[in-house]
Order: C-alpha cells, then sequence, then structure tokens
C-alpha cells in the first residue's frame, strides 16, 4: 500500500468499507488524511450498489484525534483552514443519505470520537476508548463534540466529560445508550457482518430512516409526523416497495 495511502476504500457487497490508514500514529488526523477521508465519502455515496458506509482504522485504533504534530505548526490562520476543511468530513457523513456506522477498535478520541458521534450507528470494541480530551490542550472540540455530546446524553453528563476530558470503555458508552459493544473480535469485521441486516432494505427507505431520525431531534413532534407521512407516501409509490408488498402478500395466501 503507497505511504501516502491515508484513506482505502474497499466495497464489500452492500457495504462499503472507508479506513483511516496511519496505524502508527493510531491514524491520527492530519490535513492529506481530511482531503483523503472527503473524496472517500463522495466516491461511496456514488457507489450505487452500497447502502451502508463503514467508517473504520487500519490497526490497532479507530482514530486518536488530530495530529498534535501538525497542530503544533499551525499558524492561526492555517489553525482555522485545518478546521474548515475537517467540517467537511463530519458534514458528508451527516448528510450521506446512506447509513455510515463507524466501527471502533481501541482508541476514539477528539476528532475521532467526533467523526464518530456524526455517524447514524456506532459499533465499538467492549474494551475501546472514547473521549473528548481536547480541554487537556487548553481547547475544545472543533468538530461538533459540544453539540453533538449534547445531543446523546444528559447535560450534566456531557458537560463532565467535556470538561475532564475523560475517555470512558465502549461499555460505559453502551450503557449510556451511544453505542453498541461487540465483545469479541474485531469491531470493523463485526460491523461488515452486523450491516448485512440491512440488505433487505431499500436505499431509499434507509435514506429517509436516517433523514427523519435526524430530523426528529430538531423538530416539533407534529412537523416530525407530517414528514413521516409524506416519506411513507414516497416510499409506496417505489417499485422496491409494489415488488416487496406484492411478495409478501402472495406467500400469506
Amino acid at each position: 500500500m503507497n505511504n501516502d495511502t491515508f484513506v482505502t476504500l474497499e466495497i464489500r457487497g452492500h457495504a462499503a468499507l472507508v479506513r483511516f490508514n496511519r496505524p502508527e500514529q493510531l491514524n491520527a488526523m492530519n490535513s492529506r488524511m481530511i482531503a483523503q477521508l472527503c473524496d472517500a465519502l463522495v466516491a461511496a455515496d456514488a457507489e450505487a450498489g452500497v447502502k451502508v458506509i463503514v467508517l473504520g482504522g487500519h490497526g490497532s485504533s479507530f482514530m486518536a484525534g488530530a495530529d498534535i504534530k501538525e497542530y503544533a505548526a499551525l499558524t492561526e490562520d492555517t489553525f482555522a483552514d485545518f478546521q474548515r476543511r475537517g467540517a467537511r468530513v463530519y458534514a458528508l457523513i451527516e448528510q450521506s443519505p446512506k447509513l455510515v456506522v463507524a466501527a471502533v477498535n481501541g482508541y476514539a478520541l477528539g476528532g475521532g470520537f467526533e467523526i464518530a458521534l456524526a455517524s447514524d450507528l456506532i459499533v465499538a470494541h467492549a474494551e475501546a476508548k472514547l473521549g473528548l480530551p481536547e480541554i487537556r490542550l487548553g481547547l475544545l472540540p472543533g468538530g461538533g463534540g459540544t453539540q453533538r455530546l449534547m445531543r446523546k446524553l444528559p447535560a450534566n453528563r456531557a458537560l463532565e466529560l467535556l470538561v475532564t476530558g475523560a475517555a470512558r470503555t465502549a461499555e460505559q458508552w453502551h450503557d449510556w445508550g451511544v453505542v453498541n459493544v461487540v465483545s469479541e473480535g474485531d469491531a470493523v469485521e463485526a460491523a461488515i457482518g452486523w450491516c448485512q441486516r440491512f440488505a433487505e432494505a431499500s436505499p431509499e427507505a434507509l435514506a429517509h430512516a436516517k433523514r427523519l431520525t435526524r430530523a426528529a431531534r430538531d423538530l416539533p413532534f407534529a412537523d416530525g409526523l407530517a414528514q413521516e407521512y409524506e416519506a411513507l407516501r414516497e416510499l409506496h409509490r417505489t417499485p422496491y416497495a409494489k415488488a416487496r408488498i406484492d411478495e409478501f402478500a402472495r406467500r400469506g395466501s
């Protein structure tokens, strides 16, 4: 594999596997990885047969945050540019019509955990460590960590984790309802197998499910119900739904 390949993309049936590839640095994010990750996410979105994008890391970890050596060399302007370009990663994940699943082995810290929080689902090995340690550098999360964490946890728990910078095991995050846990083996391979459960769903239904559940956090209840109704009507008109309904009806007769 080319030493300049910081992100890999592999198609496995209905899943696109996007993996961070700086294992010696625990996949710490640098500027070149940001660019390649954006390209990989766009390419995965363009694959018509792909229903789920699985994000993972080569080596022992998911991603141990930003590359602090690069951080140390940034000026005020280049630091701001780094954050702006990083923001596109989170936007591509959240705006993708495909489900995005973060598969976490080892460490998911700082920007790595923010990528996981931006994803639709998180599958993590039980002993994985996840957290936002930026405050220990005199900083705060810059990839939406303060906002997304508050939408996942009660306010007092989220604030405690932000101001202490403490990492917690996947089992603890599971108890808080944030991740699904894999007790044995590799989280990436487990996530690929886990995502086969989505294989029978249509891409359109998955896209609507993602959009509606995300919107439900912010929309008034009545508006969310209205959007759900319109999505159902749209799906009912699709050839996929008509074929599956007819097939089910024939089996039952």
